[in-house]
């Protein structure tokens, strides 16, 4: 059964955060699930290419006869994907992907700790490498940086008692050249 959804067509993305809205049952989680697929996203908690969606084996497996490509923003592609393969965890990962239903259940899960944990990750992957410090996580990179920052604030209270003390001291030789002690 051979068809043809969309031939050499460009859907041009932000090169950092990409956010997919629309109607219900319009193809952004189909669309979006590619993308992660075709780009090796590691997170595969896919919305359309489940067994019980688009990789379902009946009555036509149409993930088996289907392929992807994606073309980066230097031109480079990697050769088209079909979309019954999984992510190669060998490969880097050139997609950060979030599924809906990944984050649904983020949203949902009595545990608040697994959203938070979710959304550090990808700050810290959009964070510059050079701004991270040679640090594995964002906790790591705030815990430096809050450190810092604490000891330049030590550091300039330090001085500011220094010189309210030195104010004091000059205002009562003021006073006392005025007169007025």
């Amino acid at each position: 059964m051979p068809e043809v959804w969309y031939r050499d067509f460009d859907i041009n993305l932000n090169p950092s955060l990409v956010a997919v809205i629309g109607n219900k049952g319009n193809g952004k989680s189909a669309l979006t699930d590619i993308i992660g697929l075709v780009g090796n996203s590691y997170n595969d908690n896919y919305s359309f290419l489940t067994k019980a969606k688009f990789r379902n084996p009946r009555p036509y497996n149409r993930a088996a006869n289907t392929e992807a490509q994606i073309v980066w923003s230097d031109n480079s592609k990697d050769g088209y994907f079909r979309l019954d393969n999984d992510v190669d965890p060998n490969k880097p990962e050139k997609v950060k992907y979030i599924p809906q239903n990944f984050l649904e259940s983020l949203c949902v899960n009595e545990d608040e700790h697994d959203f938070e944990r979710e959304i550090k990750k990808i700050i810290f992957t959009h964070t510059a490498s050079s701004e991270r410090l040679g640090f594995s996580n964002l906790d790591e990179l705030i815990t430096y940086k809050s450190e810092v920052i604490n000891k330049e604030l030590g550091s300039i209270k330090g001085k500011l008692k220094i010189s309210i003390f030195e104010l004091l001291i000059l205002k009562g030789r003021a006073l006392k050249v005025l007169g007025k002690v």
